[in-house]
């Protein structure tokens, strides 16, 4: 479980050096693969453990494996620049659904950072309202700040991750399949390496079925009343 999770943690420092991985696919490939194998491994030992060592070595690799990829730069998905152009622009006062980023009537928003990575400058933004809402309130704390958008979407994913270690504690499944999620390199580099939305809908999901599950459970361990 160690060796895994030391494997782990290196491709991830790996990917996280690289300044560009779409200009280096092989590099990509190879690190990536690594992190699957491990995860993979990972996974494997630790599915039936329930001891507390366990659950401590999995939430550190978790952590580190997450803070390694936090600061480096978006390659894969520039999907982060569109979520800091949409909350500059409703905070000018502007509808982010009235124009699309190449549009003249927005011109005065543009500038060197931000605007020449967004993918799709021609097509209006797709992301919904609560999803504005988000972006506007990281916009308000640290305004066009990619590395503060990145890390308030990592936070939403720890929520999910706790969610989910509750989730298993009250259906009395074992601690060591939190591996399973915690551990998985496409949640690592998209949302801790790439900074997606997909955030905030496992924090919801998690949460939820969270709070269904324990109030199903404490209902079900309550005395039921004579007939």
């Amino acid at each position: 479980m160690i060796g895994a999770g030391l494997a782990l943690g290196a491709a991830c420092w790996g990917l996280a050096r690289v300044s560009n991985l779409v200009l280096a696919p092989r590099t990509f490939l190879v690190l990536f693969t690594l992190a699957w194998l491990a995860y993979a491994c990972g996974a494997l030992v630790t599915a039936q453990l329930r001891g507390r060592v366990t659950v401590v070595v999995i939430l550190t690799v978790s952590v580190l494996s997450r803070i390694l990829l936090l600061p480096a730069p978006p390659s894969l998905s520039t999907d982060v620049y569109r979520y800091v152009w949409d909350a500059r622009v409703s905070s000018a006062g502007i509808d982010p659904y009235a124009y699309p980023a190449a549009a003249s009537e927005v011109a005065g928003l543009r500038d060197t950072s931000i605007y020449p990575r967004l993918n799709h400058p021609t097509w209006r933004t797709v992301y919904p309202p609560v999803a504005q809402a988000f972006f506007r309130a990281v916009y308000r704390l640290v305004p066009d700040n990619v590395f503060a958008m990145k890390l308030a979407l990592g936070l939403a994913e720890l929520i999910a991750l706790a969610a989910l270690a509750l989730l298993l504690r009250t259906l009395d499944v074992p601690l060591g399949r939190l591996t399973i999620y915690a551990w998985n390199p496409l949640l690592l580099v998209e949302i801790w390496g790439s900074g997606h939305l997909d955030a905030l809908v496992l924090a919801t999901v998690t949460c939820r079925k969270s709070t269904v599950s324990s109030s199903f459970t404490t209902n079900a361990k309550s005395p039921c009343c004579p007939a």
